[in-house]
């Protein structure tokens, strides 16, 4: 008895043992790493990792450099690599890959800014021989040298054959800064391939953020010819000789009556059926007569004289043959007689 209790006490000592030679190794390995990390401090601050360059001008060829610094402060050299994780926003230069001790080198961060407005982010990484991964961050906030926007609240619409002139009005924003002031937009000039004119002889002027602008409106007219459907024009912005900025112009050119819906269902359910016309350029008009190619379908106007807005009534008494039939309602619109609509008969 006496034996196996000596026995179980050798055991608990040896496990003991075991354990406190454990908590030594962990407490040197801690240290080592301790230690370790001393010798090799961050090469750069994380403050110092981000930049942002606040409002910035992006004329042709523009870019902005940063160059950050990082030290090396332990006593061998570190060995490093630079990773352009967003190329299509600016180029990563290092001017050296290996840091002595006590050495420097510089990560340089162009950002390219032509063709960008609006916020821009880039991202670039440094690995280092000693296992540190540095992410360094670079902001703008891009203003386009020249830019265009719109001044009407809804895209233009334009009723095909008109002869009442349809304008579409634009603001021409110029940007600059105190030593590269912006573009000249009282001396600008447009190539286009529709009427376009300034909207005001002057142009207004302001300062914000180190950054100087220049305002002046403008006017296209949008051309009415043509079938319904989209349309678009470019304008070119001249100056001194030489095409500084192109926009595009979009419209839409209507039918000078809609119809809604534009195609009409009929069913062995659903004999009836209700068209609503309206004038898009605001003239009143007669419905003079309502056709369809199947004669068992017929439609009357439920207001007999001129009005903006006609109500159609289509209706089939007898069982009209199934598929598609042609319908035409002719009015006294002077730039639309006939309203071209389509009845669909179901099986």
């Amino acid at each position: 008895m006496a034996l196996s209790i000596r026995r179980r006490l050798l055991g608990l000592a040896a496990l003991v043992a075991s354990l406190l030679l454990a908590c030594d190794r962990e407490g040197g390995m801690e240290r080592t790493e301790a230690a370790r990390r001393d010798d090799h401090p961050p090469l750069i601050s994380l403050g110092d990792r981000c930049h942002d360059f606040g409002a910035v001008v992006g004329g042709p060829g523009a870019k902005a450099t940063h160059r950050y610094r990082l030290v090396n402060a332990a006593s061998d050299s570190v060995r490093l690599v630079a990773v352009n994780l967003k190329p299509c926003c600016g180029r990563v230069e290092i001017d050296r890959e290996v840091v002595p001790p006590g050495g420097t080198a510089e990560v340089e961060v162009a950002l390219t800014l032509n063709g960008r407005s609006g916020g821009l982010g880039h991202v670039a990484i440094v690995s280092t021989s000693q296992g540190e991964t540095i992410e360094l961050r670079t902001t703008a906030t891009v203003q386009p040298a020249l830019r265009v926007r719109p001044l009407d609240s809804s895209p233009p619409r334009v009723v095909m054959g008109s002869d009442r002139a349809a304008e579409s009005r634009f603001l021409a924003v110029a940007a600059g800064t105190p030593d590269d002031p912006p573009l000249d937009l009282k001396r600008m000039e447009f190539d286009a391939t529709i009427p376009v004119r300034w909207d005001d002889p002057d142009a207004s002027r302001e300062s914000s953020d180190g950054i100087e602008s220049m305002t002046r409106p403008l006017a296209a007219r949008l051309d009415p010819t043509g079938p319904p459907g989209p349309r678009s024009a470019t304008i070119a912005f001249r100056l001194e000789g030489g095409i500084v900025h192109r926009s595009t112009v979009e419209w839409t050119v209507v039918a000078p009556i809609a119809a809604a819906p534009e195609s009409i269902v009929l069913d062995s359910k659903s004999r009836v059926a209700r068209v609503v016309l309206s004038s898009q350029d605001g003239r009143p008009f007669h419905v003079k007569r309502v056709a369809c190619a199947e004669p068992t379908i017929q439609g009357r106007a439920e207001v007999d004289g001129p009005a903006t807005r006609h109500a159609v009534q289509f209706e089939a008494p007898a069982d009209p043959p199934a598929g598609v039939h042609p319908l035409t309602i002719e009015t006294d619109h002077p730039t639309s007689p006939r309203v071209q609509l389509r009845v669909v008969v179901l099986d």
